[in-house]
């Protein structure tokens, strides 16, 4: 049976992706991973089939228009079909052919364009499976990541949250993927709650990767509704690491990992002047990850070390603490490693997976982006170096971390899934 998996985002939300993908082709199925082309290396070298989404996130973002249109709400309620029309055209057409002959078809909730994957798998009558990072189905435990986290407001305003940030998805797509939808699919347009509601009628399987010990099912969520653990991506087996890094790595103590992966600030310069203050006055090495921001562009100190990419299974180990913004793919990756985090979250999800690891005690929360300062940070740093109790506790947690295994459980419930829908045709 073949699989088409549709997902778009930056390099820590298309890792998790290639590992399911992995173990859904050692459980027999031809897996197709569908993806902008700047990860289509990455794909290949993993010997999975790759399918072409002529999108580039980073280059995106960086557009001049769409700097403007960040900055200016009402400006893009104006001329945001301008600009976004041909870019959606172009992804529903591409996600439309990489899901060409699929038995089923597994796609992330979570990127408006991804949401395509519904409408494609109804136009061929096959399963349809969601594969999210974050928690994306409403609940009463908790309100939706991408709303305001106000707990004394209860479980009413929590369920509400998730219910709104659908409508937005929705909202925010509706108006491209419905003409869509009509002209390429030749379907009528769904309701105006979109496929949402239509997921949950057909009780169509929801898998959520990450841990339960970082968050538990709701005890309102449907037996479809699975918490399977984290989709890890191990290094490719032929990687070898820079022969500089590990010549700095051996000059010194494990020094202190500090990145914002993709995230895109205004003035990498001055965050990075604030990190080169910390680490003098903590007296911590330092590794420092370009990103998406490009930071410490320009020369560093000799207990700095620039890194443009590395597999963080293979790096977070061999460090002493590790900053970051708090995005899914590092946090899961810091946690898997036991190692301390110290947050700096700036948007999007990050301040919710800063509240739930610092609230597990293996994490330190410095300060958001926008406020941070030498000070702050290097008291962060200070804490998650010289405090053995989370030190204790993140290596403990790391062990449990590492005895599940999420790609497995997620595989066991595609099987199950798609051969019970395949049976009833």
């Amino acid at each position: 049976m073949r699989i088409s998996i549709l997902t778009l985002g930056s390099r820590g939300d298309i890792q998790p992706f290639i590992a399911l993908g992995l173990g859904l082709q050692r459980a027999g199925y031809t897996v197709t991973l569908a993806t902008p082309t700047p990860f289509e290396s990455l794909v290949r070298s993993y010997a999975l089939n790759y399918a072409p989404v002529r999108f580039d996130p980073q280059e995106f973002i960086k557009l001049p228009e769409i700097q403007l249109l960040q900055r200016q709400p009402l400006r893009r309620l104006v001329e945001g079909r301008r600009v976004f029309a041909p870019i959606f055209e172009r992804m529903f057409n591409d996600f439309w052919q990489a899901s060409q002959g699929a038995d089923a078809i597994i796609y992330y909730p979570c990127a408006s364009g991804t949401q395509v994957g519904y409408d494609c798998a109804e136009k061929l009558g096959v399963p349809v499976i969601v594969a999210s990072l974050q928690p994306s189905s409403p609940t009463r435990a908790f309100p939706s990541f991408y709303m305001p986290y106000l707990p004394r407001l209860g479980g009413t305003y929590n369920r509400l949250t998730h219910f709104l940030y659908e409508r937005r998805l929705w909202w925010n797509i509706r108006g491209w993927l419905t003409p869509w939808r009509k002209r390429v699919l030749g379907l009528p347009p769904l309701p105006s709650g979109g496929p949402f509601p239509q997921l949950r009628a057909k009780r169509a399987p929801y898998l959520f990767g990450y841990s339960p010990l970082v968050i538990p099912k709701p005890s309102d969520w449907m037996p479809w509704q699975h918490v399977t653990g984290y989709w890890f991506l191990a290094a490719p087996t032929d990687w070898q690491p820079p022969a500089a890094l590990m010549q700095f790595l051996e000059a010194g103590p494990p020094p202190v990992y500090i990145g914002l992966g993709s995230t895109m600030i205004d003035d990498p310069a001055a965050f990075t002047q604030i990190a080169l203050a910390a680490l003098q006055r903590t007296g911590q090495r330092g590794i420092l990850l370009a990103g998406w921001s490009e930071l410490g562009a320009g020369d560093l100190p000799d207990n700095v070390f620039r890194l443009d990419a590395a597999p963080f299974d293979w790096l977070f180990p061999r460090m002493a603490a590790l900053v970051h913004h708090g995005g899914a793919g590092t946090t899961s990756a810091a946690l898997l490693a036991g190692v301390p985090s110290v947050f700096t979250p700036f948007d999007y999800d990050q301040g919710d997976w800063t509240r739930l690891v610092v609230g597990l005690g293996v994490g330190v929360q410095a300060a958001s982006i926008r406020q941070l300062n030498a000070d702050v940070l290097a008291a962060a740093i200070h804490t998650a170096i010289s405090d053995q109790g989370l030190r204790t506790r993140a290596a403990a947690f790391g062990e449990k971390i590492r005895a599940e295994d999420g790609v497995g459980q997620a595989v066991a419930i595609v099987k199950q899934h798609v051969q019970a829908q395949h049976q009833r045709v």
